[in-house]
Order: structure tokens, then sequence, then C-alpha cells
């Protein structure tokens, strides 16, 4: 169970995460925890003026999250609207927000292909959690419009991959996408890998056997994404010279792979 401490703090967080002022979040609050109550001992408990409160209150109004003028007549109080509005307000903006980051995913691969970098530093994110890690994967693969480079443990991160894989992997294979080289440890497990996705937008070989290691890393435009399936997290480098090394690296060793 929660505390009344704890719910209030939760509805407070949830609407200042649509952008309301600190007046707002304390009169949706406080309202949310009080119920019906008068104008004046609304004020009161908040300790504002009058015209404070019908400011904020009017503020709630334009979020659509308080409406004063629909109050019954002779209604001697008030309540803001139901915190199921809340959580409606923010899914709606949660979805919002997941279809822009899929739509700036997808032309990611093309903005950094074209941006130079100068003497900026490199934008490094770490992705840590199996669940986020996955969803991570799935997108990037998903969205890929730059040709990958991707050497190490290629059926560790398969395996953290969802069911949409087979999908990717096919349309990799065909080439119909982009192309991708994969040079994997050698082992049974990514020795059955190459023979079976191997294919014309697809190419697969194995390191020799004596490097064994279980990381991995991924190329693709400026970026660089370190796979730790460990633990399991990602570290993503966005930085043109580092890319430029680890692809020089990858080259040298798929020369000598088989």
């Amino acid at each position: 169970m929660y505390t009344a401490e704890e719910l209030t703090q939760s509805v407070y967080n949830g609407i200042k995460e649509l952008g309301a002022s600190e007046s707002e979040a304390r009169l949706y609050t406080s309202s949310v925890r009080l119920g019906p109550v008068s104008i004046s001992k609304l004020a009161v408990e908040l300790k504002w003026s009058r015209p404070k409160l019908y400011t904020a209150i009017r503020e709630l109004e334009r979020r659509g999250l308080a409406d004063l003028k629909d109050r019954r007549k002779f209604s001697r109080s008030f309540v803001v609207s139901s915190p199921s509005l809340l959580i409606d307000r923010l899914r709606l903006k949660m979805e919002s927000v997941s279809k822009t980051e899929d739509a700036v995913m997808g032309i990611l691969p093309n903005l950094l292909a074209s941006y130079q970098q100068g003497e900026n530093l490199p934008l490094v994110r770490m992705i840590e959690g199996r669940r986020n890690l996955r969803d991570y994967i799935d997108r990037i693969y998903n969205v890929a419009k730059y040709d990958i480079s991707f050497f190490g443990c290629g059926a560790e991160v398969i395996g953290l991959m969802s069911h949409a894989f087979e999908v990717v992997a096919e349309e990799f294979r065909s080439g119909k996408k982009i192309k991708a080289r994969a040079l994997l440890v050698a082992n049974q497990e990514n020795a059955a890998l190459k023979e079976l996705y191997s294919g014309p937008g697809l190419q697969v070989k194995l390191l020799h056997k004596d490097m064994t290691f279980t990381s991995s890393f991924h190329i693709s435009a400026h970026t660089v994404v370190f796979w730790q399936i460990a633990t399991p997290l990602a570290i993503a480098v966005d930085d043109q010279h580092i890319t430029m090394m680890m692809q020089s690296i990858f080259d040298k060793l798929w020369e000598k792979a088989s």
C-alpha cells in the first residue's frame, strides 16, 4: 500500500511532467488531497490570497484539469478534475514522445553521417537493464539506414532481441535494407549463426579460436555501441574519430578472419 505522502508526491510529479508551474502543481495536489472544499479554505490551506488562487485555477483550466465555471450554481465547494484525467494526459504525452523518438531515431544515422564534429566532445549514453537494452537493440536495428559492422558475441546480443529479429535478419540477409558484416567469436552457436544467416546483404565471419571474450561492439555512421551482456549494459558513443578508429580495427580483423 502507498502512503498518503507517496500518493501526493506521485500526483505532484505527474502534473509537473506535463509542464505545470509550481503553483499549478501545488494547487492540484492539495485539491486532490483535500477533496471538495470552499475556495476560502483552499486559499488558507495553500497560504495564498484569493486572487493568486483564482489565477492558478485558470491555469489548470487551460490544461483541462479544472473547471471552476462548471460548478453547480449554488455550490460552495471546488475540486480539481479527477486524477484519471491527469493519467490520460500523461499517456497522450508518452505516446507523442514515443512517436517523436522513433522519428528522430529514423533520421539519426543520416544526421550523424553529415554532422561534422570538429572539436566538440563526443556524446556518450549508457543503457542499463535487460528490458531497456532489448528495446534499444530492437530500435537501432529496425531503423538502421547505414551499413553496419558488428564484432563479438552475436548469439548473446541476439538473445536479448525480441521476436522481431527474424524479420530484421531476413532484411539484412536479402540486402533489401542495408548491408551488414558480422565478425563473431568462434564457437558453436556463432558458427550456426553464420550458416543460418549469411546472404547477399549479411556477411558473417568467425574470429580465430584463441580470441575469446564476452563483449561486443556495433558500428554504424558515426556511432559505436559497446555491448556488455553479462550486466547487461550498452555504452553508445557518438564520435566520428572513435568510430573511424574502431572501424579500422574491425576492417583489419575482418581481413584475417574466415
